[in-house]
């Protein structure tokens, strides 16, 4: 009831070991099954084995529809990856969702990849809803300036999930799981702003600087095939 966003994922689940499958652990939140009799025998669920609740993208806007109805108050964002993108993406854009998310974190892409394909996404979107809505991208491993790149190419948010399990590990890893019972509440605090204050500092220093100089002069390259692909500032 008091969501403030809903992540559509169009996607199947691929879980941390690489296989299309919903843990123990997830099909135990779902089902609430008893601990001496759970649902599979306790094993992992194959994804695929689940109904999909979006059968084709000419759906879509139905399911956005219910699930605007359902949590008034909550964006509706959908995330696809990055293959087929501009069927996926005009498809998607046709529904109206709130946002897009770009999913590119388990494609191990290169970086001119991974530049090419948030210009490309936004450009799409662009062209086919106005006002424009945001679009979020999610790279995998980011430095701080490549963080601030992806928003000057077009990307309203970028994930920061690689600066952020580490942290969640340190905190499991020393019994936190309960009422942080051998790492306390501002232990967490000073863990997080000592791990991510700079990088977060970082890229907000970079992104203003962005508003302060004109759109075609944000970025620029020596690389020929990079300020082809990306259609910036090609340097001397």
């Amino acid at each position: 009831d008091d969501a403030r966003l809903i992540d559509v994922r169009l996607t199947l689940h691929r879980d941390d070991s690489g296989r299309y499958a919903f843990s123990p652990h997830q099909i135990q939140r779902w089902e609430a099954t008893p601990e001496d009799s759970p649902h599979a025998g306790g094993g992992y669920v194959p994804a695929g084995t689940f109904p999909p609740d979006v059968v084709s993208l000419k759906q879509l806007g139905n399911k956005l529809n219910q699930l605007r109805r359902l949590s008034p108050s909550a964006a509706v964002f959908v995330s696809i990856l990055p293959f087929r993108l501009e069927e996926e993406l005009s498809g998607v854009m046709a529904a109206k969702p709130d946002g897009v998310i770009l999913r590119m974190d388990q494609s191990h892409l290169e970086p001119l990849q991974l530049a090419g394909l948030t210009r490309t996404a936004r450009r799409l979107m662009k062209s086919a809803m106005s006002p424009r809505p945001p679009l979020w991208i999610v790279p995998g491993p980011i430095t701080p300036d490549d963080a601030a790149k992806l928003i000057a190419l077009g990307a309203s948010a970028v994930a920061i999930d690689d600066w952020c399990n580490p942290l969640v590990d340190d905190v499991l890893n020393n019994g936190g799981q309960g009422a942080y019972s051998a790492f306390g509440y501002n232990d967490v605090l000073r863990l997080v702003h000592n791990e991510l204050a700079y990088k977060i500092d970082r890229v907000a220093g970079l992104v203003s600087s962005l508003d302060r100089i004109p759109r075609t002069q944000r970025l620029g390259t020596f690389s020929t095939s990079w300020a082809k692909a990306l259609r910036v500032k090609a340097l001397r």
